[in-house]
């Protein structure tokens, strides 16, 4: 699962491959545009359907996060 998330991101923000820290929003890695590709994303590839409430910077800051919240979904 975590390397298709990887995959998802680095699809998306090509500057993944070289990141390092645990935070990409504060970091300024993803951007809201970016947050919603991701979904779409993420979405797709794990058949699940993520509601409008958990599309919140939280789920979306690190690859734990995403990981998390495909796991709850």
């Amino acid at each position: 699962m975590e390397d298709t998330i990887k995959k998802i991101l680095s699809e998306i923000v090509p500057e993944f491959d070289e990141y390092s820290g645990n935070d990409m929003i504060k970091d300024g890695l993803l951007d809201s545009m970016q947050i919603l590709e991701i979904i779409a994303e993420v979405e797709e590839e794990f058949k699940i359907e993520i509601p409008a409430e958990e599309m919140v910077g939280d789920n979306f800051r690190s690859v734990q996060a995403i990981k998390n919240i495909i796991i709850r979904l």
